[in-house]
């Protein structure tokens, strides 16, 4: 069979939805967590003298265990949350590496099927080096610079990926971040809300009632703080995977238009394609 001359090109933006994908599914995790707890609050109210009441032979359920099992729960589901975000952060990352390595790159194979078979081992070989690297460090030497907030905030989270998937949520000392003050130091952006007028004027939210109608926005103002001390469990309120959320999205929108400048535009479109 005659071989062909194919140019491998990946839209960027499959790879941009990546990201987003994992902030939509800790939406998800978020909902669930809220629903779980109204329904709990939901038994709660069949409460007497301090208990609540079984409607079949098991003993009742104490305050103190509802407490536990409740907290365990929200836990649970915002873990989960923030893992989501962070895993699929990390994948966009790669991407965007594996993008600016290959889109451009001819090869010459004999049909559609080795050529996808070609594509994904080299995306897989590529991925694998990258991961043996800083990867900061690699994409900047492709063009995409970070600032100094998103190097802490982006490496800060890098820390506790495995905790989080593969060690039961526990800060552990297989992690090197500040780890001689024995934690581990988590940042996200701080986000500012306030009303803004059609004037430009804006002014900050508080509970008297506004004299115009304005647009709710938000900023971020300078990092936020976690500190984890090692061999204690992680976990996050709802509050701060919502924070933790809305910043990775702020850095796939600032990183994507990083990476624009730094791959020729007409070739971040399309997918592999015969080179006429």
């Amino acid at each position: 069979m005659e071989e062909k001359e194919y140019k491998y090109e990946m839209s960027f933006e499959k790879v941009q939805k990546m990201a987003f994908s994992g902030i939509t599914r800790a939406s998800r995790f978020i909902k669930f967590a809220q629903t779980g707890c109204y329904d709990l609050e939901k038994v709660n109210s069949y409460r007497e003298n301090g208990e609540i009441i079984s409607h079949d032979s098991t003993p009742p359920i104490k305050d103190t265990d509802y407490l536990e099992w409740r907290n365990a729960f929200l836990t649970w589901n915002f873990n989960n949350a923030v893992n989501e975000v962070v895993e699929s952060f990390f994948t966009f990352l790669e991407f965007s590496y594996v993008i600016l390595e290959m889109n451009g790159r001819k090869m010459r194979v004999n049909s559609g099927d080795v050529l996808a078979q070609v594509i994904k081992r080299e995306q897989d070989r590529i991925r694998s080096e990258l991961r043996n690297k800083n990867k900061l460090s690699a994409l900047s030497e492709k063009g995409i610079n970070f600032s100094d907030d998103e190097k802490k905030i982006i490496e800060s989270f890098n820390e506790i990926r495995n905790l989080l998937s593969h060690n039961l949520g526990i800060a552990d000392e297989r992690k090197k971040l500040e780890i001689g003050e024995g934690k581990i130091t988590l940042r996200w952006y701080y986000r500012e809300m306030f009303i803004k007028f059609d004037s430009g004027e804006e002014i900050e939210i508080t509970s008297e009632p506004l004299k115009e109608a304005g647009t709710l926005c938000m900023r971020p103002k300078g990092l936020q703080s976690k500190e984890i001390n090692l061999n204690a469990p992680i976990s996050f309120s709802m509050v701060e995977v919502q924070q933790i959320a809305w910043t990775f999205y702020l850095l796939v929108i600032d990183i994507s238009a990083k990476f624009t400048k730094a791959l020729n535009p007409e070739t971040a479109i399309g997918s592999a394609i015969e080179n006429s």
